[in-house]
This record gives structure tokens, sequence and C-alpha cells, in this order.
């Protein structure tokens, strides 16, 4: 589809392979449950150049939503190439923040973007509320930490987005690391707000997937504590001092306080 100039608020990421029904349910909620505005947000979706059943339904919203773009390329190594999709997402999209999802999860939150316009005001890593079916293996998930809305950025900054496939653990992990001493910054929330329903289906897309944990968790491991890792935290704790100091030299505040004795309600 063709692409515009707009710049939005977010950009929805949705890498998607042989699930037209599932993608369908996916694209048709986060579209029906916005706020009909359609005017904050896009929505970029991955297909792979073989999948002729994705292809096939993908014509439908030909020219429908100017906000919805299609990216037909090829698959290379599936899941093992998951990381390299995004960045390539992340080059081509015009949000401020960006939203990974599945096409087996759906929007559950009514005007979802106009709360979002309203909750994404910081440089922060945020974190929907996630209700969860049970997963392939018979288990049931309660954790928050899948799915989060991030700055773009964080890409640029970093040189960057994640050295491995397991993105949601790694921008995590820095995260929780950036918020902890002596870090102290404040770079993790939540948005409760916002529900999005996960559906883990048993097929031959999840299968690859679950082909790739042991290798994926393994990288992460590695990755831990890595001077790669503090890098990154460094990187994220500059970035915050920057922002707060651009702000009091917009603000002028510095000036107001050079020809006193008071001091700058600063640290």
């Amino acid at each position: 589809m063709h692409r515009t100039q707009k710049e939005y608020l977010i950009s929805v990421f949705l890498p998607s392979r042989k699930r037209p029904q599932h993608l369908d349910k996916t694209l048709n909620s986060l579209i029906d449950l916005s706020d009909k505005t359609l005017n904050n947000f896009e929505i970029i979706v991955k297909v792979d150049f073989d999948d002729t059943e994705t292809l096939n339904y993908i014509q439908q919203w030909d020219n429908v939503h100017e906000n919805i773009t299609f990216v037909v390329n090829s698959r290379l190594k599936g899941w093992n190439n998951l990381v390299d999709f995004v960045e390539n997402l992340i080059d081509i999209s015009k949000g401020k923040y960006v939203w990974n999802l599945n096409d087996d999860c759906w929007l559950l939150t009514p005007n979802w973007n106009q709360i979002l316009e309203q909750q994404l005001t910081d440089f922060s890593v945020y974190y929907p509320d996630i209700n969860w079916d049970l997963d392939l293996n018979g288990y049931q998930h309660n954790f928050r930490y899948a799915f989060p809305i991030y700055p773009k950025k964080l890409k640029e900054i970093w040189g960057f987005l994640c050295p491995h496939n397991n993105i949601d653990n790694w921008i995590l992990d820095i995260v929780n690391k950036c918020s902890s001493p002596p870090w102290n910054e404040k770079v993790k929330t939540y948005i409760d707000d916002i529900v999005i329903h996960h559906c883990q289906i048993p097929d031959e897309t999840s299968q690859d997937k679950l082909e790739t944990v042991p290798q994926n968790f393994n990288l992460r491991d590695s990755y831990r504590n890595s001077a790669v890792f503090f890098h990154c935290v460094n990187l994220l704790k500059e970035h915050k001092e920057y922002l707060r100091w651009d702000a009091i030299h917009k603000h002028n505040i510095v000036n107001n306080y050079i020809n006193t004795n008071e001091k700058p309600p600063f640290n």
C-alpha cells in the first residue's frame, strides 16, 4: 500500500504468517476499537513472499486505510530473523513509539489509541495488561512484560534494537536495570487501561517459534550482564538526563536563577 509522509504517535507492527483469519481479527480489533479518527497510529504488517494465504487475504485491504501498510519480503529463516524484521519495520515506520504485536492477539479496549495519546507522555517503556490463553504446553501465563510499547528512538540510541531475537526480555532486562541503583531512572510504566487478549495457536507458525526458544533464551542469558548490556543501560540513562536538561534549557530555568542566591530546583 502507499506510504504517506505523515507522522504518528505509535506504529503497530504485525509480523504474520499463514494466519489470515487471526490476522483479520487482530486488524479489525485495532481499527474497530479505535476512536475512529485513525489519526495517531499506523499499522505495518510484515508478510512472507511465499505465504499465498496471507497475500490473498491482504488484497481486501488495498487502499482501505492509508495508515495500514503491508510489507512483503523474504522469510529468511523465520523466527530466527525476527529481530531483523522488526528493525527493518522500525526504519520505515512513522511513529514516535513502536508496539510489537502478534497475529494471534487482539485488542479488548475501546478507544485504545485515544488512551495511548494520553498515556504516552514520557521516554519510557509501557506495558499494557494481557489476558492470556493457555500456552501450547497447557501453562497459564500471568506476566505483564510481553508486547511492550517503546520509543522508536531506542534503536537509534543503542545502534540496534536487540542483539538476539528475545526482544521483549532484552528491553525488560535493560529497563529493570536502569530503574535500579545506581541509575534510578523511571523507564517502565504500566498501562492498566489497555488490555490485550493473547491466544496461542497450535499450528506450523507456533511450532517454528517453539524451535527457536532454546536458542533465543541461551542468547538472552549470554548477553545479560555483558558489556553490551551495560553500555545500553548507560546510553538509556544518558538520554534521560539529556531530555531533562533539554527541557530545562527550553524553559530557561537556569537563567532565572543566575542573579539570585537561590539554587535552581534540580540536583
